[in-house]
């Protein structure tokens, strides 16, 4: 089996992880867990992403997506092993995001791309009001970020795949170093720029990183979800663990 074959199995056996191990019927979640869960979802939305890109040879710019897919990857597994904090990182990081979203609709009314910013800015202030009830009633008083990327790569356990992040920063912001994947020889004082990647060593390894990755995430989220509750998930996320050992 060649190595692009081998990529392919592994993410076959990923899907059907995943997808045999998460609880049948309709999940019930709370506001905060339901943002937990949505971000495992856009995690499995990436990494189909990439593997679209990595079946049509762009190995530069399905490493570009992964590095959001290991983002989303750390962010849950210090929800996992954070369960005292879980809830002032999560409010924490979507009050972040909500203000974030107003300098953006600031920025659209500045340049004149919006002629109502005030019900954007309405919707986004009652979500902030949302926010600060949810904390008082959770007692989540404090303040707390998310760790950096890398640093928490190398306090939970993903010291190499913090490299394959590190090189997907650089790709995403064009640095010279990324054109170099994209070179070939055709003589010593001659090279050939490639649109689509001719390394399938490399493509296999973009694709597998990635289907490791998620199912990392899945981990996370059934823990912090508590479906290990459920004997069946247990089992398989017990499978899991030991596959991601392996990757």
């Amino acid at each position: 089996m060649d190595v692009l074959q081998e990529a392919r199995r592994v993410r076959k056996d990923v899907e059907e992880w995943i997808r045999d191990g998460i609880p049948s019927g309709q999940l019930e979640l709370d506001p905060l867990s339901t943002q937990v869960f949505m971000i495992f979802r856009r995690m499995q939305s990436l990494h189909d992403a990439i593997w679209h890109l990595v079946d049509g040879r762009f190995d530069v710019e399905a490493w570009m997506l992964s590095r959001s897919l290991f983002e989303d990857l750390m962010r849950l597994r210090e929800l996992q092993v954070s369960s005292i904090n879980r809830d002032v990182l999560l409010i924490t990081w979507l009050e972040f995001t909500l203000k974030k979203d107003r300098e953006m609709f600031q920025y659209a009314w500045d340049v004149g791309l919006d002629e109502n910013p005030q019900q954007a800015g309405s919707t986004i202030k009652q979500k902030l009001k949302d926010l600060t009830a949810l904390r008082n009633r959770r007692n989540a008083t404090q303040s707390v970020r998310f760790l950096d990327t890398v640093k928490a790569a190398k306090r939970f356990g993903f010291e190499e795949d913090a490299w394959n992040y590190l090189v997907g920063h650089q790709l995403v912001h064009g640095a010279p170093a990324s054109h170099a994947l994209r070179l070939t020889s055709t003589n010593e004082n001659e090279f050939r720029s490639l649109r689509r990647s001719q390394n399938d060593q490399l493509i296999a390894g973009v694709g597998t990183a990635a289907s490791k990755w998620l199912l990392a995430g899945y981990v996370s989220t059934a823990y912090i979800l508590a479906w290990e509750n459920d004997p069946k998930v247990a089992r398989n996320i017990a499978d899991a663990e030991r596959a991601i050992r392996d990757l």
